[in-house]
């Protein structure tokens, strides 16, 4: 009873309620490294620490904002924006499903396998471990997928064709539409 209140998609339906050449973007992400998308953690040692957390939560925070959209739809909140801030379903999902887009190549990999330190946490790649290195990172990634995003989906004041947020990359605490919609203080 509950999967028919609160249905979770998986990634392939959440991809398919994006808006072209997002949609397609997103799939040629999957194709290109799916595997190492669905094998890595999530974080070097925190939550969805886990082989495959990467992917868990990539779909869960899109299944959340399915839920938050519709619960804003469904109330009127959207209705309530002014017309130059209000959005669509679809222009969330692909911020987050790159908002982490980073995480995968984070680690450090010897013959395929992950490093641990000696506290059981991921060794990250040298490259990786400076947060501008993996700014930058991310930005290739969206920049190579040719990952498009519309002023809703930025923060103001950004300026970086393919970002999000003013840091180049988007992030779900920080994109545009999830300020003026969750954060309080800005609805």
């Amino acid at each position: 009873m509950l999967d028919r209140l609160l249905p979770y998609s998986s990634m392939e339906e959440l991809i398919g309620m994006m808006e072209e050449p997002n949609r397609s973007a997103c799939r040629r992400v999957i194709e290109d490294q799916g595997d190492l998308l669905r094998q890595a953690p999530g974080s070097t040692h925190n939550h969805q620490a886990w082989q495959g957390g990467y992917w868990d939560h990539v779909v869960e925070v899109m299944n959340l904002w399915v839920l938050l959209y519709r619960s804003f739809e469904a109330t009127g909140r959207l209705a309530e924006l002014p017309p130059e801030e209000q959005f669509t379903l679809a222009d969330g999902l692909p911020v987050l499903f790159m908002h982490d887009i980073e995480k995968p190549w984070r680690a450090l990999l010897v013959d395929g396998s992950p490093v641990l330190d000696a506290d059981g946490s991921l060794v990250i790649r040298p490259d990786l471990v400076d947060k501008g290195a993996r700014k930058a990172f991310a930005e290739r990634k969206l920049e190579e997928y040719s990952i498009e995003f519309s002023p809703q989906q930025r923060t103001p004041g950004s300026t970086s064709k393919a970002s999000a947020t003013g840091s180049t990359r988007p992030r779900t605490a920080s994109c545009g539409l999830w300020q003026r919609c969750v954060t309080p203080a800005t609805c």
